[in-house]
C-alpha cells in the first residue's frame, strides 16, 4: 500500500514540475503561431501573448479590423521551423520559416505559401512575449496558373 502511494506521489510531482516549467522564446513563438492558425482567436488572448509594437497594433484595432487580422480563412499550417536565434539578455530575434496551404471549398489546394519571418521576443516579468513580427521573404506556389 505504501509503495502505491509513493508511486502515485512520484508521478504527481513529475506532472506538477512539468506543468510549471517556464516557456522559452522558441516555445512562445511556436505557441503563438499555432494559436494564430487556430479558430476562435480572441483579441485578449493575442494581447496577453504580446508586448511592444504588436500589443499596440492589436490593442488599437476596432472590431472589423481585428476580424480581418484574425481571419486565417482557409489557410492550414503545414510546416514551422526555426532557422536562427540571436538572444541578448531579455530580448531575442528569431528567424523562422512557415508554410501554409490555402484551400478552396472541398479541400482542393489553391496554393502553398512559404514565408520567412523574423520575430522579436521580449521577456516581460519572467514571461516571454511576442513584440514584433515582420516578413523577410514570401513565395506562393499556385496550383493553377494565374491569368492576368
Amino acid at each position: 500500500m505504501i509503495n502505491k502511494i509513493l508511486v502515485i506521489a512520484f508521478f504527481l510531482s513529475l506532472v506538477l514540475v512539468g506543468c510549471s516549467s517556464k516557456t522559452g522564446p522558441e516555445e512562445t513563438l511556436k505557441k503563438f503561431i499555432s494559436y494564430r492558425f487556430s479558430s476562435g482567436q480572441s483579441k485578449e488572448k493575442i494581447m496577453e501573448q504580446s508586448t511592444g509594437e504588436l500589443f499596440r497594433q492589436v490593442e488599437s484595432m476596432g472590431e472589423k479590423e481585428f476580424e480581418l487580422f484574425r481571419d486565417m480563412g482557409n489557410r492550414k499550417l503545414v510546416n514551422f521551423k526555426i532557422l536562427s536565434k540571436q538572444c541578448e539578455q531579455n530580448r531575442c530575434k528569431i528567424i523562422y520559416y512557415i508554410s501554409y496551404s490555402t484551400q478552396k471549398q472541398g479541400n482542393e489546394k489553391l496554393a502553398v505559401s512559404e514565408v520567412k519571418k523574423v520575430a522579436e521576443i521580449v521577456k516581460v516579468q519572467d514571461v516571454w512575449k511576442i513584440s514584433d513580427v515582420s516578413n523577410i521573404k514570401t513565395f506562393h506556389n499556385m496550383a493553377q496558373p494565374i491569368n492576368p
